[in-house]
């Protein structure tokens, strides 16, 4: 059988990078869209593949708010692995694009069966998605309840709110969110396993007290 492989052109819109691709002649499959196959140079990505492959599983089960942000979740690590791509240039090994382009084919397809999300509206639906977690572990926290699940929650959220960079810069009331939400989840990591209670509330702060973004 004859196997395709494509090239990739980058062109920059919005601070986003499109793929146009043209189809050339090889004979090799490229490897299925799986952390199994994620090459080395892409390690930073895992966050975002993982963080989708836990929504997928919430979407099985009729979760479609699930499906729609794994989808952003993969569209904005592709992104980002092919600006890996473009820099490592022709120190680029082969497999970095064999898995961009499955990634590539799960993201299309996944696009076309999910409600239709552009521009502004993409965006709010996002960070209301990430504002949302990130609550939950906060409200756990400030409530004195961290545990090894907070910490979880609260760096899935940092995840998804990194995820927004997409759109552009963070707005400026959320911007130190990111941050924030992984302090909290190193932290709370430490102090179980130092056999401490973890400390509620921002460093040094009253747990009552509005923390990193108001929250």
């Amino acid at each position: 059988p004859v196997y395709y492989k494509y090239t990739i052109q980058y062109s920059i819109d919005s601070s986003r990078i499109f793929p146009y691709r043209t189809l050339c002649r090889r004979r090799e499959r490229a490897p299925r869209d799986d952390m199994s196959t994620m090459p080395a140079e892409l390690k930073p990505l895992k966050r975002f593949f993982k963080r989708a492959e836990e929504l997928d599983r919430a979407a099985a089960k009729g979760d479609q708010k699930g499906a729609s942000v794994a989808y952003f979740c993969r569209s904005y690590a592709l992104q980002l692995g092919l600006k890996i791509h473009r820099d490592l240039g022709e120190l680029a090994p082969p497999t970095i694009m064999a898995f961009l382009l499955a990634t590539m084919d799960g993201v299309e397809a996944a696009k076309a069966s999910l409600p239709k999300y552009d521009g502004d509206a993409a965006k709010a639906f996002c960070q209301q998605f990430a504002l949302s977690v990130f609550k939950r572990a906060d409200d756990e926290d400030r409530n004195g309840l961290a545990d090894k699940g907070t910490a979880r929650t609260f760096y899935a959220a940092a995840t998804f709110l990194d995820m927004l960079l997409q759109f552009g810069d963070l707005d400026a009331d959320i911007k130190d969110l990111p941050l924030y939400a992984k302090y909290k989840a190193n932290d709370i990591i430490k102090a179980l396993k130092e056999g401490r209670q973890p400390t509620a509330g921002p460093p040094g702060g009253n747990p009552d007290d509005a923390g990193a973004g108001g929250f």
